[in-house]
């Protein structure tokens, strides 16, 4: 369209008429107008609704009608559920009966008491303490790994562990805790060593209130000999006769009874370790008829044997040390 209405307006100034004639000028310049009317005039073309586009309307508003009312349900659910869990947190419960709040109080308690036991043995294995297996541990290992004798026979480094492991890590310490005759606490411990030339047992022994160790003692055993050597040695030298004196009035404290035979010449050996303390110890010779009937009871398979709280301890005879062992048990 365009092109015809500039062709027209060109057409209308006349074929013949010199360029510099007035009437040709204003031919142009009603050209000019025409031309400028033609092409500042939008054309508007309505979109026409095809049937399709109606169908997908339709459909959408359809869809958007539906939405509405679900939307609204999910709504009332969602506050009726608010509702229900404000009512259920904010009711007051019903009131408790004497044994209902008894054992609820027992119950806490209960609670209290194992985080407290357990919170001292986590503490206790994470922080050891003076007295602690642990503790022992770690004070005298400092001394065994840097002791020339050690270092002489197993090499540096030297690591230390415990029971089952031989990787450096601590692993169970074999220990033992206990009161002595003396009223004093005294915790000993039991671990390996190792180096690059061997390894070795170590075994130390620590008295509250003391300074230093009772003793550290270093094991080491090869294919030519086995030695015990004393890194440190505190203890108080005992005689026999007063190891005796003690052994024999713990075991008769605990009830202890030993089951022998006049014949056994082990009956013999086992009294005679107890000196002439033997006699604190009650004993049972079985060859008398009138124990005939505790022996009996007590089922023995061999002699000597040591009887103690209703039962029979294996091994049958034993020496003063073992005893010793034994007493502190008690």
């Amino acid at each position: 369209m365009l092109p015809l209405a500039r062709t027209r307006g060109l057409a209308a100034t006349g074929a013949g008429a010199p360029a510099s004639s007035p009437a040709r000028a204003a031919a142009r310049g009603a050209a000019g107008t025409r031309w400028m009317a033609v092409t500042t005039q939008p054309v508007r073309v309505p979109a026409a609704r095809t049937p399709r586009r109606r169908l997908l309307a339709t459909e959408a508003e359809a869809a958007a009608g539906a939405a509405r009312p679900r939307q609204a349900q999910a709504e009332a659910r969602a506050e009726a559920e608010r509702s229900e869990l404000s009512t259920i947190f904010m009711a007051e419960p019903p009131p408790q009966t004497p044994v209902q709040r008894g054992a609820t109080a027992a119950m806490w308690l209960g609670v209290a008491a194992l985080v407290s036991v357990s919170g001292f043995y986590i503490v206790r294995e994470i922080v050891p303490l003076g007295m602690s297996p642990n503790a022992v541990f770690n004070d005298s290992f400092e001394r065994v790994r840097n002791h020339n004798e050690v270092v002489a026979r197993l090499g540096t480094p030297v690591k230390a562990y415990g029971k089952g492991a031989s990787d450096g890590r601590r692993n169970w310490i074999d220990h033992d805790e206990y009161v002595d005759d003396d009223g004093a606490k005294r915790t000993r411990v039991k671990y390996n060593v190792e180096g690059p030339n061997g390894k070795a047992v170590v075994y130390a022994e620590k008295v509250k209130g003391a300074e230093g160790f009772s003793y550290v003692i270093l094991e080491h055993a090869t294919r030519a000999r086995h030695d015990a050597i004393a890194l440190e040695d505190n203890r108080k030298q005992v005689s026999r006769e007063e190891l005796q004196d003690k052994v024999t009035k713990r075991l008769a404290k605990a009830g202890a009874v030993l089951y022998g035979h006049a014949r056994d010449p082990w009956t013999h050996r086992q009294r005679e370790e107890l000196g002439e303390f033997a006699d604190r110890v009650k004993f049972l010779a079985c060859d008398r008829p009138e124990n005939a009937d505790d022996c009996a009871k007590a089922q023995l398979k061999n002699y000597p044997t040591w009887r103690v709280q209703d039962q029979n301890l294996p091994g049958g005879f034993k020496t003063l040390e073992e005893l010793q062992s034994l007493a502190r048990l008690l």
